[in-house]
């Protein structure tokens, strides 16, 4: 009968008795429950804190330390080109590119050029990436990073 009169009671408006009986969680799951929605609190909060992925389109441009110059094009069709010219002979690689989780480039080859001999390849590169002061960093805090700047 006491439920009835909380049901009666908040039908009018009041809303102190139905307080009181609505407590129907077990204290045992009371915890988990609370652990639950932090957990989903901060993966929402994680998911809307994200940024996009970087506006890396453009042609970029390094010299190496051994004198090559190497271009890189990275289009918005998801392209890219890359040329590097060392003592007078051009190499150059085509295919596809994306950006993958953990702040990695992945190159797919599908065309190798030298010089004028052109074949198909089948490569795939994932490179650690990072963008310094307006430069397209590879590999950053190895031997082997390249820095790039923006030509166009």
């Amino acid at each position: 009968m006491g439920r009835r009169r909380a049901s009666a009671s908040a039908a009018e408006g009041g809303r102190g008795a139905i307080i009181g009986e609505m407590q129907t969680t077990p204290p045992r799951l009371r915890a988990p429950k609370r652990i639950l929605a932090l957990v989903l609190s901060a993966l929402l909060l994680g998911a809307c804190s994200q940024t996009s992925a970087p506006d890396i389109y453009g042609l970029w441009r390094t010299q190496t330390d051994d004198g090559r110059v190497v271009l890189l094009e990275l289009r918005s069709d998801g392209t890219y080109t890359r040329t590097a010219t060392f003592e007078g002979i051009t190499f150059a690689s085509k295919g596809l590119w994306t950006i993958e989780e953990g702040r990695k480039l992945r190159f797919e080859e599908q065309v190798e050029t030298v010089q004028r001999h052109t074949t198909e390849a089948r490569a795939v590169v994932e490179v650690p990436f990072e963008l310094q002061s307006g430069m397209l960093v590879l590999k950053p805090g190895t031997p082997f990073e390249e820095r790039y700047v923006l030509v166009q």
